[in-house]
Order: C-alpha cells, then sequence, then structure tokens
C-alpha cells in the first residue's frame, strides 16, 4: 500500500488556487484505505473476456495527523456540519516534490471533489505524541499528471 507522506505531498481540502482553500497542517501519512480497481472482465457474446475500465472511483483515505495541529479543529467544525446535512467537500492530494518518479518530471493532482469524514478519531487524547486518524471517504474524483 502506497503511503503519502507530507514533505512531498500538499493535502488539502477546498479548491486549490481560490480562497475557499485551506491545507491540512502538520500531518503524518496518508494512506489510501480502499483500493480502486483499474480494469474490470465482462464476458461477452460467446464468453470471451472483454477488458473495460472501471467506473468505480470511489476511494477512502487515513489521515493521521498530529493532536496539536489547527488543522484538528477544521476538521472537527467539517465533521459537525455534515451532522446537520451538509455533505461533500472537496479533497485534494499534489505531487509538490522537486524529484518526481514520473517520467519527464511529471506531477500528480488528485482532486475528489465530494467527500466526507466518516467519523470522529477514536484514539486517547495525547498532544505530544500520538496521532489522530481521520477516515475521508471520497465518492468521486481523477488523477491528473502535468
Amino acid at each position: 500500500m502506497y503511503v503519502y507522506r507530507p514533505d512531498k505531498w500538499q493535502a488539502g481540502l477546498g479548491i486549490p488556487g481560490t480562497p475557499a482553500y485551506a491545507e491540512i497542517k502538520n500531518w503524518v501519512s496518508i494512506a489510501p484505505s480502499k483500493p480502486t480497481a483499474r480494469f474490470n472482465f465482462r464476458r461477452g457474446v460467446f464468453g470471451e473476456p472483454f477488458l473495460e475500465m472501471s467506473t468505480d472511483s470511489n476511494r477512502g483515505f487515513s489521515i493521521s495527523i498530529l493532536q496539536s495541529s489547527p488543522s484538528v479543529e477544521m476538521l472537527r467544525n467539517l465533521f459537525l456540519l455534515q451532522l446537520t446535512g451538509i455533505v461533500g467537500f472537496p479533497f485534494s492530494l499534489i505531487d509538490k516534490s522537486s524529484d518526481s518518479n514520473f517520467p519527464n518530471a511529471k506531477h500528480q493532482k488528485t482532486f475528489y471533489p465530494v467527500s466526507w469524514i466518516v467519523d470522529e478519531p477514536q484514539e486517547p487524547l495525547n498532544p505530544q505524541s500520538t496521532p489522530w486518524i481521520f477516515q475521508i471517504a471520497c465518492a468521486s474524483g481523477g488523477t491528473l499528471y502535468f
């Protein structure tokens, strides 16, 4: 499983490049919790398998974030807004490293226009060392390479 690290990735809520964007601060790691199938097989008329792109772009992420981070309060407020019926904030992961692994130094931008926080963290309160893990579920999205 790939784990995103803060020294090479920028995570944020909202639309990057606009005033309605908040970068998540002091996060430790982000790990996808649900793998996305890229291809599906379906049977044809005579039983031959046909390769087709999967239309399922749902994905889940586990964000480990320090309890002393100012983003904890922001994520908690978003979760409370969800309880009133407001769901669907944008989530983004942007490759900001200077040495990209992609050919010709391409960088990755992943955008999920509709996402929500699954539940509040259940880890004990310890602002010095223990990070909280926020589960974010994303309904749709995609990845661009530039």
